[in-house]
C-alpha cells in the first residue's frame, strides 16, 4: 500500500515539474513577443488546497469561463499543501463575474481563496536604450 502511495507522489512530483517547466518556457517565448494592451482590470487570486487537489486547473477554467485571461502564474507545493498564485486582467464585467465564480467555487471546493483587485506594473520611465559592442 506505501508502494502506491510513494508512487502517486513521485507522479504528482513529476507533473508539477513538468508544469512549471512548460510554464516557464512560454514565459522565455512571450519576452519577445509585443506587450497585451492593458485593460486596467486585474484580480490578484491566492488559492490553497491540500494534496491531490491541485487548484491550477479549477482556478484556471474559472478565469476562462468568466472571460478573463491568466496573464500570470506561479505554483508551489509545500509539504502536502499546494498554492496557487495567479494574476488574472480582463474587463469589469468579466472581473465582476470572476470574482462571484470564486467566491462560488470557495464554498463548493475545499479550497481557501483570497483575491483582490489591484493595477498594472508601473512602467520605468527612466530607463535609456543601449548597445553593447
Amino acid at each position: 500500500m506505501n508502494s502506491l502511495a510513494g508512487w502517486q507522489a513521485r507522479l504528482y512530483s513529476v507533473i508539477i515539474i513538468l508544469t512549471q517547466f512548460f510554464v516557464s518556457q512560454e514565459r522565455i517565448l512571450n519576452e519577445n513577443a509585443p506587450p497585451l494592451p492593458s485593460t486596467g482590470n486585474h484580480l490578484l487570486i491566492s488559492a490553497y488546497s491540500t494534496y491531490p487537489n491541485s487548484p491550477l486547473l479549477i482556478v484556471s477554467r474559472r478565469i476562462s469561463e468568466s472571460g478573463c485571461n491568466l496573464v500570470d502564474t506561479r505554483l508551489s507545493t509545500v509539504g502536502r499543501d499546494v498554492s496557487l498564485l495567479a494574476l488574472a486582467t480582463g474587463s469589469w464585467d468579466g472581473i465582476v463575474k470572476l470574482e462571484s465564480l470564486l467566491s462560488k467555487l470557495e464554498r463548493e471546493n475545499q479550497m481557501k481563496l483570497a483575491y483582490y483587485r489591484t493595477g498594472p506594473k508601473p512602467l520605468q520611465s527612466n530607463m535609456l536604450p543601449y548597445l553593447v559592442e
